[in-house]
């Protein structure tokens, strides 16, 4: 048994080299492939942190923006010389640090606009669409773009119903007063006619009265001055009674004459865009005529519209019609103030009335033509 044991052991002492051995030459592959995981997850690590410090730095680092700035060389009396602003847009906004002499001036690449809605209705706004009422802020996000381009005589519809004007409820005031600068008082008209432009285009009627358009003309007379730029014949878009959608924007222009003359410039340009004139003298005020109008020089074309629209003119020489638009007002006048009554008292032209108006033009008509 020992002997047996011995030889056994001997056996096992003669193999344990031979196992050692190739165990070690399984173990050194193993061993090698683990030390290369290791170095690569080592430099997937690295990259891994180059990377995310890449993007930090890169995140970190201010954005360029860019900005157009000029620098203030004059100001006063509302206009300001800047220079340096070489791509500046026509009525764009720009943005004064403190509107000083020298002072950086950035462009804000907005072009003049108003707030516009129905919460400005009962307000009292400047010519920017500020609140100056103390009621607090507008709230409303809708804004419209000052000085839009009038649509023109195509698709506009001919004054065929009259306005039922409203209170302060429905009203919206743009303040700009004798102490504000001229260029505010220059933009108010504007400011207006896109506030109502806003009703017009969602199929409302609005009436704008604009009091008064000479002082407008006096305070663009005084910014050209100041540009030294001579002051050019830029008429006012005629927003008369457009009508676009369903709605319409009806103006009513007030104009103060110097000594009485309506043949001067301003005057005789607001009658051109007009469809009549209420002329007011302060004589006839002072005498106890009131409301102080002048019967002679104030004239409504509305009624020689509408034989123009009705094609009643069409066979009518037209070198003859202002003597027939002047003789034709005078007989309705005299003539037919019944039916006029009714007109305004109905407030619109029924059938009845168009088929008197109808005779009452074709009457008038074969008695100028003879």
């Amino acid at each position: 048994m020992s002997l047996m044991s011995a030889r056994v052991a001997s056996t096992v002492a003669r193999r344990l080299p031979n196992a050692a051995t190739q165990a070690s030459k399984v173990a050194v592959p193993a061993v090698a492939v683990a030390s290369r995981k290791l170095h690569l997850s080592s430099t997937q690590r690295a990259v891994e942190i180059s990377t995310i410090l890449e993007e930090r730095i890169l995140g970190a680092a201010p954005k360029a923006d860019l900005e157009e700035t000029g620098r203030v060389l004059s100001i006063g009396d509302g206009i300001a010389r800047v220079y340096g602003l070489k791509n500046i847009q026509a009525e764009e906004m720009v943005e004064f640090s403190s509107g000083l002499k020298g002072d950086i001036v950035k462009r804000t690449g907005a072009i003049v606009d108003v707030p516009v809605g129905e919460q400005l209705l009962g307000r009292v706004v400047d010519a920017l669409g500020n609140a100056i009422d103390g009621k607090g802020a507008i709230d409303t996000k809708s804004r419209m773009r000052v000085g839009v381009k009038a649509p023109g005589i195509i698709p506009r519809v001919s004054v065929r119903e009259p306005m039922q004007t409203g209170a302060i409820n429905y009203t919206i005031i743009v303040s700009a007063t004798a102490s504000d600068a001229a260029p505010l008082q220059y933009l108010a008209p504007y400011s207006g006619c896109a506030m109502g432009e806003f009703f017009r285009d969602n199929g409302k009627h609005a009436l704008i009265i604009y009091d008064d358009l000479s002082k407008q003309a006096v305070a663009y007379r005084q910014m050209s001055l100041l540009l030294r730029r001579p002051p050019g014949r830029e008429a006012y878009p005629g927003d008369v009674s457009d009508k676009m959608g369903g709605g319409s924007l009806t103006a009513l222009p007030v104009i103060e004459t110097q000594a009485g003359d309506v043949s001067a410039y301003i005057p005789t340009n607001v009658i051109s865009i007009t469809d009549g004139q209420i002329f007011l003298e302060t004589e006839l005020f002072y005498k106890g005529i009131r409301p102080a109008i002048n019967v002679g020089l104030s004239v409504s074309r509305v009624a020689i519209i509408y034989c123009g629209v009705r094609g009643h003119l069409d066979k009518l020489d037209p070198s003859k019609i202002t003597a027939f638009e002047k003789e034709f007002t005078q007989h309705i006048k005299t003539s037919h103030q019944a039916l006029l009554n009714t007109i305004a008292k109905d407030g619109q032209i029924t059938p009845e009335s168009d088929a008197s108006l109808k005779k009452i033009v074709t009457d008038f008509i074969s008695t100028f033509q003879a």
